[in-house]
């Protein structure tokens, strides 16, 4: 819903947009192995990093499980914010794989979210493939 929203005001005037996916990638693990109240911790620590980086015009949100997602109004290159994020949870002892995307004249925000998701599996892929 947000992002339909926010697609119809970049089309309307004209602003850009970006879009961040995560996933953690040791939330499963974490809760196997240290228990639910350690996986909420680490879905804690998540969210305290994410409002830390985060601008108040962004929007960000739990879309399930170990998954969130960004996005950040009037935007048109979230590498800084992403690399911020990446600090923040580094910091914080999360472990995730991200990937971004902008909004452009010819990419929807939904197409931008699917294609930052990409990149995010891919990172997630390739963190698997080197034993980390």
């Amino acid at each position: 819903m947000l992002l339909r929203r926010e697609e119809e005001r970049c089309l309307r005037y004209g602003h850009p947009a970006c879009v961040i996916s995560i996933d953690l990638d040791e939330l499963k693990l974490t809760n196997d192995r240290e228990g639910h109240a350690a996986g909420d911790l680490l879905l804690m620590r998540t969210g305290e990093a994410l409002r830390q980086v985060i601008r108040a015009t962004d929007v960000a949100a739990r879309l399930g499980g170990d998954e969130f997602a960004v996005l950040s109004i009037e935007c048109d290159d979230a590498s800084q914010l992403l690399a911020r994020l990446r600090d923040k949870l580094a910091a914080g002892g999360v472990k995730a794989s991200t990937g971004t995307a902008a909004r452009r004249a010819d990419l929807s925000l939904q197409q931008a979210f699917e294609q930052a998701d990409a990149q995010m599996y891919l990172a997630k892929r390739q963190r698997k493939q080197q034993g980390g």
